[in-house]
């Protein structure tokens, strides 16, 4: 899906048809992105994207970068819903698509503001703590055996490849494993999110002295709550961070 998605707007903004332009396309785009489910946005532009490629809108190559700016603006607000844990996949992956279409606008490089903005979007999608679930599991063994001590309820005779059989059990299970899940999608986006950007980064930072550049590393570390892993996937060695 990225790959195509991306192919897709590659071709907007350098094969699109000279037709005449619509006024409305903008307001269309913009309303598309004005949803608050990610994925919902990523479904609606798809088709605006195409009609842009195939009306021509783009060939003026300013257009391109105000369009991916707006994009930038919109979706970088945007924070992943996790009501539906079946669904997180899917929205982390419209994020990266839209991801791999902002970082070929000129005017990021240019400026911290997208950066910043960046980073504060990684701080908000983090892994889920479970240093605390030992103490979960063993308060739901206890209300169980309650259950099970008072007679409220009975243990199933045939216990099913690990399954809990008691209620809180199994309602700590199914927790455990949307964290697991959760935790496994948003450390895998977080790295693609470093390697889509890494170099825009290296770019920008390269526009500063080495001080200023520095600092800059640091605050963003700070606001995207990065891992020294992670740190060095955004700023692989240091290079060149500043003159």
């Amino acid at each position: 899906m990225r790959r195509g998605f991306s192919y897709a707007v590659v071709s907007v903004m350098f094969f699109g048809s000279c037709r005449a332009e619509q006024d409305d396309i903008m307001a269309s785009f913009e309303k598309a992105l004005v949803k608050p489910d990610i994925t919902a946005c990523y479904d609606a532009s798809v088709p605006i994207f195409n009609r842009m490629r195939d009306e021509g809108y783009l060939v003026n190559t300013q257009k391109p970068n105000e369009l991916l700016t707006r994009v930038a603006d919109l979706v970088l607000d945007k924070r992943i819903i996790s009501e539906d844990p079946n669904k997180d996949g899917k929205r982390l992956d419209s994020m990266e698509n839209f991801m791999w279409q902002i970082v070929y606008c000129d005017a990021i490089a240019r400026t911290n503001v997208y950066f910043l903005k960046l980073a504060d979007y990684l701080g908000s999608e983090t892994v889920i703590p479970t240093n605390n679930l030992l103490e979960e599991v063993q308060l739901a063994r206890d209300k169980d055996k309650a259950l099970v001590d008072s007679g409220a309820i009975k243990l199933e005779p045939i216990f099913v490849a690990r399954y809990p059989r008691t209620p809180n059990l199994r309602m700590f299970f199914e927790k455990y494993h949307r964290i697991q899940s959760w935790n496994s999608d948003v450390k895998s986006h977080r790295k693609t999110v470093a390697w889509i950007f890494s170099n825009r980064l290296g770019q920008y930072l390269r526009s500063l002295k080495k001080e200023d550049a520095e600092a800059f590393r640091k605050l963003f570390t700070a606001r995207a709550k990065l891992s020294k892993e992670e740190e060095s996937l955004f700023f692989p060695g240091k290079r060149e961070e500043g003159k």
